[in-house]
């Protein structure tokens, strides 16, 4: 047994070897050998100047000696097993006290949940270390192919967000949207305008982007509230790779990976994604306009400025929160110390945003809304 674990650890380590030196201006390297020393869970791995293998999460550089940190002994294993068993039973603790005292309405629903939590929390800690071994090696194979792990990923939340969008139930703005589309549809754009004051929820609340966005999506694909709902949808998936380009650009590829994969573990992202609302795609502007003034800090150019603009005012008339933008720009380029830098282009990219919300903000004016 111990011989078998030593030969399929050596076979994992010269494909790591491989993986981290591929494609660096590296001198030749002896394969690493992997023997066990022992017991079972000591291995060392002898590397011949494989210093870069000190980059990997799962070893710990000891002079030119190598070793496997999650199959060193319990000890080793001991912080992220307290971490994850005081994070399942924190989420035990409030789901319990949530039924006890009678928080939610649905109190049936949370025994099984708090079985599920538990259930789920304890095979996440008992996890075996080789699984651990193959489950990194796919994430390196995913992070050296970040297009393929995308696609993947958006290939989920399409097929996880077309059964949300086909069984929940629908939101109350889902209804109001969809009644203010339906209107367009049969009064057309100036009546709906002349009326807007009277759609007490979206005129005194929303601009009106989403609602003329689902009009013309209705008249295109059909009127059901279905296919508004499916832009919901393609507004998730491209905030999917508006995140993996963001965490590119401040820091590298493996940030913007595990940002596009942080999304959708937002609690209600399966809720409101694929849902005829207004989140989710403020949210993907949001993001836009970050990553498209985060390019302006190396080279700015005024088409940039232009586009970041319109994204910030297509934010701004989508969801008046689009708003908080500007505070978050400000503070960014203050703590970086390049506001004096770009200043001139941030104008250009305030004045753009302000000058497409204002057209809106005007008619809002002018008609008492």
């Amino acid at each position: 047994m111990v011989d078998a674990l030593g030969c399929r650890i050596n076979h994992v380590c010269r494909l790591l070897a491989d993986g981290v030196l591929k494609g660096r201006d590296q001198p030749p390297v002896v394969a690493p050998k992997c023997s066990t020393t022992g017991s079972l869970f000591q291995v060392v791995i002898e590397c011949g100047g494989c210093c870069q293998l000190s980059e990997s999460p799962h070893y710990i550089k000891s002079g030119e000696r190598y070793k496997v940190n999650e199959v060193s002994g319990v000890g080793a294993r001991w912080p992220r097993t307290a971490l994850l068993a005081s994070m399942t039973l924190i989420q035990l603790v409030w789901l319990g006290a949530a039924w006890l005292t009678g928080a939610a309405a649905s109190w049936w629903k949370f025994p099984p949940l708090i079985v599920y939590t538990a259930t789920v929390g304890f095979v996440i800690i008992a996890l075996p270390t080789t699984l651990e071994l193959k489950l990194t090696q796919l994430r390196q194979r995913l992070a050296a192919r970040p297009w393929l792990a995308l696609l993947v990923l958006s290939l989920v939340v399409l097929v996880v967000g077309l059964i949300y969008a086909s069984y929940q139930r629908p939101w109350p703005a889902e209804r109001r949207s969809f009644t203010a589309a339906k209107f367009i549809l049969d009064n057309g754009l100036v009546q709906f305008f002349d009326s807007y004051a009277d759609f007490r929820w979206l005129g005194n609340q929303h601009p009106p982007l989403m609602v003329l966005l689902d009009a013309l999506v209705l008249r295109t694909f059909g009127v059901e509230l279905m296919v508004m709902r499916l832009t919901g949808l393609a507004f998730s998936i491209g905030l999917l790779l508006v995140a993996y380009l963001l965490g590119c650009e401040l820091y590298d590829r493996r940030v913007g990976l595990l940002a596009a994969f942080f999304v959708p573990t937002f609690p209600l992202f399966f809720r409101l994604g694929p849902a005829a609302m207004t989140d989710v795609p403020v949210t993907f502007f949001f993001l836009l306009s970050l990553l498209l003034v985060a390019r302006l800090r190396p080279s700015p150019t005024y088409p940039l400025d232009l586009a970041a603009g319109l994204a910030i005012g297509l934010g701004l008339v989508s969801k008046y929160t689009m708003v908080m933008i500007y505070p978050v720009l400000l503070t960014w380029f203050v703590a970086s110390k390049r506001l004096r830098t770009v200043k001139r282009y941030l104008i250009v990219v305030v004045l753009t945003s302000l000058g497409l919300a204002s057209v809106w903000l005007a008619f809002d004016y002018f008609n008492g809304i």
